[in-house]
């Protein structure tokens, strides 16, 4: 006979064990991403929306840290009682944030705005550009190369042996 080949089991063992961590892990990344190009994006009069943009899954959640971080930015804005931009915010301005929300499934992740202004900013403000959808366009390509990049560690090993001498291949 001619060349043979041994397939590595314990490849394809791994692949298997390894497959739903490693599309988790690329969701995340990329989540991640479109998260920080949409808060550079954001309209900054009080930092509140950019810094309320953030990452949920089943089992993680930027939602407290960020949730902190639009409030403190908030408060800022509001001690001074005008923001960089020259908006005026009254003793009695309050932004509010939306509760968290998170997937049921695994291998789902949301990108999610906190604060409740940030529909109107991305959707109905005249002169507003759209931030999310502009950051998850620009990141389309990101989730397949992710994919490929976290794919590469789990490989199939194949082994092809060539036989000892002609004969014995000839004959089998």
């Amino acid at each position: 006979m001619g060349l043979r080949s041994k397939l590595d089991l314990e490849g394809i063992r791994n692949i298997r064990a390894n497959i739903d961590a490693t599309l988790e892990v690329a969701l995340v990344a990329t989540a991640r991403q479109i998260a920080a190009d949409a808060a550079e994006r954001a309209p900054k009069d009080t930092k509140f929306l950019a810094e309320s943009i953030h990452v949920t899954a089943l089992d993680f959640s930027d939602y407290d840290i960020s949730r902190i971080a639009a409030m403190e930015e908030f408060a800022k804005a509001k001690a001074a009682g005008e923001t960089p931009k020259g908006v005026k915010i009254g003793p009695n301005t309050e932004y509010k944030f939306f509760p968290e929300i998170r997937p049921t499934a695994p291998k789902v992740v949301f990108v999610c705005v906190g604060a409740e202004h940030g529909i109107n900013n991305e959707l109905g403000i005249r002169g507003r550009q759209p931030f999310l959808a502009a950051a998850v366009y620009e990141n389309r390509g990101l989730l397949s190369a992710q994919v490929r990049t976290a794919m590469n560690g789990l490989s199939v090993r194949s082994v092809v042996t060539k036989p000892k001498s002609l004969k014995k291949a000839v004959n089998g």
